[in-house]
């Protein structure tokens, strides 16, 4: 623990978040998703704050890092890479162009002094992650003085531009059977689907990916057009590792 860095708030933040009406962030929290009892999580009144300029150094980071990690499995698709799976043998069926892999990556870290220290790399970039940065958001809406002068960098909010960007309108999230025996991973994709607004956004678990269908042109689910894929049931995994 020596040589981790501990954030301190400044005594303004600190004042802030001193004044919070418990009742008033509950109520927050639980309209936000994050907070639900039949799998209730805790909440730190305590937010991670960080200057612009920390932000920018972060993004010159990650966007080097996860433009080397991109190259890198865009040269590994080239050739060949693993034997195909149910999932692969998913995509394989559509029509799919060559430049069509993305990436929205985030990070999480360890800081040694004013250095990040990478621990973890997800290429999907939301995950669970919309689920944690619901914490922030309720602070934001609990505390008009911390909003005026902070805001959350919120992942959601990132995936829906680049969705945009490249005029995508409409996403399957491919999902297990038992996402809501899980209530908390549950919650992350209702957060994912609210959050993609005006994107549309369906939740198709694994037992329904047959109602996918593609004409060779375009894919479908339930008739409706879909421009994109979020693959958030990862079963290829085990075929990559195979073929490593």
């Amino acid at each position: 623990m020596e040589d981790r860095t501990i954030r301190v708030l400044d005594d303004e933040v600190r004042a802030v978040v001193d004044g919070i009406d418990p009742a008033t962030y509950l109520r927050k929290l639980v309209d936000l998703l994050y907070y639900d009892p039949r799998e209730p999580y805790d909440a730190s009144l305590v937010p991670l704050v960080i200057s612009a300029d920390q932000h920018r150094r972060y993004q010159r980071a990650v966007e080097r890092i996860c433009g080397a990690a991109l190259a890198a499995f865009a040269d590994r698709r080239e050739r060949g890479g693993p034997a195909a799976d149910s999932f692969e043998r998913l995509l394989l069926d559509l029509p799919l162009r060559d430049d069509v892999v993305s990436g929205n990556a985030r990070f999480d870290f360890l800081e040694e002094g004013d250095c990040p220290r990478l621990v973890e790399l997800n290429f999907v970039g939301v995950g669970t992650t919309g689920h944690s940065h619901q914490v922030g958001l309720a602070l934001l809406e609990s505390l008009p003085a911390l909003k005026r002068r902070y805001r959350c960098l919120h992942p959601v909010e990132t995936f829906r531009e680049q969705l945009l960007r490249n005029g995508i309108r409409t996403v399957v999230l491919l999902t297990k059977d038992n996402d809501r025996e899980y209530y908390g991973s549950w919650l992350d994709r209702l957060i994912i689907v609210r959050g993609l607004r005006p994107v549309r956004a369906f939740i198709v678990p694994r037992r329904d990916w047959p109602s996918l269908r593609s004409d060779g042109r375009t894919l479908s689910f339930h008739r409706t057009v879909i421009d994109a894929i979020y693959p958030r049931e990862l079963t290829w995994r085990p075929s990559i590792e195979e073929g490593a």
